[in-house]
């Protein structure tokens, strides 16, 4: 987190006397970062788990039969669906950067970086308090929750006057993204049967990831070549409390039915 705005800054500085923004630095950064990653990741030891299931595929099929099943995967979707738009908001950015004035153009990269840094303040102790937020509120509430925060800060991208504006928002990260994942791997593995839980995982994925969040990005590019930033985060706001909204009703449904 804090890599991206040293990197933001670092942009602007030697972007300063161009036109055009020189990122070479930043690619740099990156890749250091990258090495660094995989320094670490490859010291992980991961324990396995022998799974019981002969043909888990076979298995987490049957439960589409479940409404808790179809309703999860809803879920997975919308939130994929909202959380495409999400990419597009660095653009809202340089826009309204461009129609004000030079100077909230200048330092874009950084404020650019700030946004991801503060994402990382936002998400990183939820990620450690997941748990706890899960037992406490349960999958289905969380679930709920995570939509409205898609919508708060969609409706906040909306009605932004300056780039710097965005900041305060972008601790939401925390509830969009930080609660999101653990609640999704949470769901799949209670969902799924004895061995078949990292099918379920990866199904919740492929329709979060491969469905929602391609549709989400496509729809959300093509409203914003049309309409502009500010009414695209306008919709997929209020598309996103719809879905929390029909999220609810189907969460509900499926408590009667247990």
């Amino acid at each position: 987190g804090l890599m991206a705005t040293v990197s933001g800054y670092i942009v602007d500085l030697d972007s300063r006397d161009s036109l055009l923004f020189n990122y070479s630095t930043a690619f740099k950064i990156m890749a250091v970062c990258w090495a660094a990653d995989l320094l670490v990741v490859s010291g992980l030891r991961v324990p396995e788990r022998a799974g019981v299931s002969t043909n888990p595929w076979a298995e987490v099929g049957k439960l589409f039969s479940s409404m808790k099943t179809i309703a999860f995967l809803f879920w997975c979707v919308m939130v994929g669906f909202v959380f495409g738009a999400m990419g597009l908001h660095f653009w809202l950015l340089e826009d309204l950067g461009g129609n004000k004035s030079c100077d909230d153009s200048r330092n874009i990269k950084l404020l650019q970086g700030l946004c991801l840094t503060v994402n990382c303040i936002g998400e990183t102790p939820v990620f450690f308090l997941s748990g706890i937020l899960l037992t406490w509120l349960g999958n289905s509430l969380c679930m709920t929750v995570v939509l409205v925060a898609h919508g708060m800060r969609l409706l906040y991208y909306s009605m932004l006057v300056t780039p710097w504006q965005v900041l305060p928002i972008e601790l939401v990260q925390g509830i969009t993204f930080g609660l999101f994942f653990p609640c999704l791997v949470s769901v799949s593995a209670q969902s799924a049967p004895p061995g078949a839980e990292t099918t379920m995982t990866t199904l919740a994925f492929i329709m979060f990831d491969g469905l929602g969040c391609s549709l989400g990005g496509w729809v959300s590019g093509w409203l914003y070549q049309i309409v502009g930033g500010s009414l695209t985060y306008r919709y997929f706001g209020c598309a996103a409390l719809v879905g929390a909204a029909v999220n609810m009703m189907l969460q509900r449904k499926v408590q009667q039915e247990e």
